[in-house]
């Protein structure tokens, strides 16, 4: 048994030796390490983008391998040397400016002139003369693809011209600076300038890493034989990241037409795949940034509008289907077939990390006083209050007493006494009705969760409802000693608190 463990321990520990460093064999015979754990020592017969067939070592059988059966360093290290790696690996990245103009384009190049009326921008492609009037901003600095700023000769250059001290040594040390620079040109993509330093390194020094050379060289010169497939998968890639995924499938489409026999197909699946991902990530990202933004821009449309009921019905019926509509629009780039329901769906089933928060503000109390006071603690959940002097009690028994007569007027006359929502809503803001109306919407549509109701005490009346007026002048008729009366807050209409919800 402790046989046993100790060679499972030394068989892990040549795995990860041998999966850490580039394959060492003796012609095409070698080790390759399978995903259930076991060892096959085999000769490598062909390749292609779907498997591998192999000849055993062991019994002289031929065996046909998936890639997705290999154990996943191995499978890397094979893929590398057959030259079926993801062709972006390690990208060269440099500094660049990046300018947003007044119609909303952002431009990403390299400021190469500047002028009194335009900036000259450089990319790989052309020279841009941007007029400064077209400008939003200043200019900030990113990092960008190096392909997308200079071309693959100015690259090769550059380096060239850095390099060349070391270019021009003899022996082992001309050896691997050709190799690194070898390895600089795969980086950019461009494989024919690899094969050619992977050649002069051999020269320099035949006996200098012969095996890394040898399958760097293989590499190289398959790759470049497939340069202009190469060069289409970046293209495909760099419309996935710039978010342009309508354009992407469509040079999916041709370059399954155009190479339908490409020892790239696997490089194309994987691509195609993450462009399927990087839609969903963008369109989940773009449905909530939009929802909340329609529902804002909806709301505030609808405060305009001074019609009380009409509002009301409005919100309870068809802001929802509204803000599902204009979120749907704003899809077409990312997806303009998708469906209300599909929209709703992916809304529904978000990730919600980020709180909103909308006031009902001192119109509170056209929710009505149930509505209105909805969630807030009772006297029983208060802590008990310290001992109060009289008058102050005497204050707030006439307030309590205040208050009942306030609500049975109410009663009496099927509503608030002296008080007319329609009248209220007419004379209030645009931007404090929108504001109502998207508390309202948020509080009870059902479509946003409500993560918590907040109370602020009136500014006015402290939380009481009521006010108490003092006079000066002779005592009021039937209060002989009275010098004060109490009126309903004419801020918060005597609910005395400001309702605020945050939802997400």
């Amino acid at each position: 048994m402790m046989m046993t463990r100790q060679f499972s321990k030394a068989l892990v520990l040549l795995l990860s030796l041998l999966a850490s460093a580039p394959l060492m064999f003796a012609g095409d015979e070698r080790m390759v390490g399978l995903r259930s754990g076991e060892v096959l020592w085999a000769e490598v017969e062909s390749h292609d983008e779907d498997g591998v067939d192999f000849l055993r070592l062991d019994n002289g059988g031929r065996v046909r391998l998936a890639w997705s059966l290999l154990d996943p360093r191995f499978e890397q290290e094979l893929r590398a040397e057959f030259g079926y790696l993801d062709v972006a690996n390690e990208e060269v990245m440099v500094t660049a400016d990046r300018i947003r103009t007044v119609d909303g384009e952002e431009l990403i190049g390299l400021i190469v002139h500047r002028t009194e009326d335009a900036l000259h921008i450089k990319t790989a492609q052309r020279m841009i003369a941007l007029p400064k009037l077209r400008i939003a901003g200043p200019s900030v600095l990113v990092r960008a693809p190096a392909l997308d700023i200079y071309s693959r000769e100015e690259l090769v250059q550059k380096e060239l011209d850095e390099r060349r001290g070391a270019l021009g040594l003899e022996g082992a040390r001309g050896a691997a600076a050709h190799f690194d620079l070898a390895q600089y040109c795969e980086r950019i993509l461009d494989y024919a300038s690899a094969v050619r330093y992977y050649e002069l390194a051999a020269a320099k020094d035949s006996s200098w890493r012969p095996k890394d050379l040898e399958s760097a060289l293989l590499r190289a010169r398959r790759k470049s034989e497939a340069q202009g497939q190469i060069d289409a998968l970046r293209e495909i890639r760099r419309e996935r990241q710039r978010g342009h995924y309508e354009s992407a499938d469509l040079l999916v489409q041709a370059f399954r037409v155009e190479y339908p026999g490409t020892p790239l197909m696997q490089e194309l699946k994987d691509l195609e795949a993450s462009i399927g991902r990087a839609r969903e990530e963008d369109m989940a990202k773009a449905i909530v940034s939009r929802w909340h933004a329609w529902a804002s821009r909806l709301t505030k449309q609808a405060g305009r509008k001074s019609d009380y009921s009409e509002a009301i019905a409005w919100v309870e019926s068809e802001l929802s289907n509204e803000i599902l509509s204009g979120v749907q629009s704003d899809l077409g780039e990312l997806d303009p077939d998708i469906s209300p329901g599909r929209v709703r769906s992916i809304w529904e089933a978000r990730e919600k990390p980020r709180s909103h928060h909308a006031s009902y503000g001192f119109a509170t109390w056209l929710l009505g006083d149930s509505r209105a006071r909805a969630g807030m603690k009772t006297e029983e959940e208060k802590p008990k209050a310290s001992r109060r002097d009289q008058a102050r009690q005497d204050l707030e028994d006439r307030i309590q007493r205040f208050l009942e007569r306030q609500k049975s007027v109410a009663r009496a006359s099927g509503g608030r006494a002296e008080e007319d929502p329609a009248a209220y809503w007419e004379s209030m803001s645009s931007s404090g009705r929108a504001q109502w109306l998207l508390a309202y919407y948020a509080e009870f549509s059902g479509d946003v969760e409500v993560l918590g109701i907040h109370f602020r005490s009136c500014r006015d009346c402290g939380g009481t409802g009521v006010q108490e007026i003092n006079y000066v002048g002779p005592a009021i008729s039937g209060e002989k000693r009275a010098r004060s009366r109490l009126a309903s807050c004419p801020t918060c209409h005597h609910v005395g608190i400001v309702r605020r919800v945050s939802y997400r």
